[in-house]
């Protein structure tokens, strides 16, 4: 180290260093020439700043470092998303892959199947109908007609349902769901 240092003060030259300019921020404009030279000829201008503002450039440069790498992270991700885009896109366009043609049929088939559906369960409750129309008027339709009947279900199937959800330890929501303990 000394060995450097000792080179450097052989090839150093003697330089005068002169004020020419304070700004209104605060810095100044040093001109440095050569001691040789005659003022003004050969020199170099340079801003000299206070050390917070120094301190401010390094901190905003360090926020600026931070936000590059983060935008060249970034753009990597959408480099290789753009990429898979441009491929899909040419596989589109060559017409090997016809995505629209593929999901436009899979609505039809769906479409279909739900029309089918619903022409299905028409015809069921129309054949119910039928059925009840001719009604049956035996035993079992007079049975729960009966209005003591009717009252006895709404009160007895509760009563029975807390009963045997006591007896298993579980407990029936009003929603039918059933819990156990």
């Amino acid at each position: 180290m000394i060995f450097c240092i000792g080179i450097f003060a052989v090839n150093a030259t003697a330089q005068a260093a002169t004020v020419k300019e304070k700004l209104p921020d605060g810095s100044y404009i040093v001109a440095i020439c050569p001691a040789a030279t005659p003022a003004g000829a050969d020199c170099a201008l340079y801003k000299a700043m206070p050390p917070s503002t120094l301190r401010d450039v390094d901190n905003a440069s360090q926020i600026a470092n931070g936000n590059l790498d983060k935008c060249q992270r970034a753009r990597a991700v959408l480099d290789k998303q753009i990429a898979l885009y441009e491929d899909t896109f040419t596989l589109l366009k060559k017409g090997e892959v016809k995505l629209a043609d593929a999901e436009a049929d899979a609505e039809r088939q769906r479409a279909l199947r739900y029309s089918a559906m619903y022409t299905m369960e028409h015809d069921l409750r129309l054949k119910a109908e039928k059925v009840n129309a001719g009604g049956f008027s035996g035993g079992v339709n007079k049975i729960f007609d009966n209005p003591f009947v009717k009252l006895a279900n709404e009160i007895g199937k509760p009563l029975l349902q807390g009963w045997l959800a006591s007896r298993n330890r579980t407990v029936v929501t009003p929603d039918g769901l059933v819990l156990r303990k």
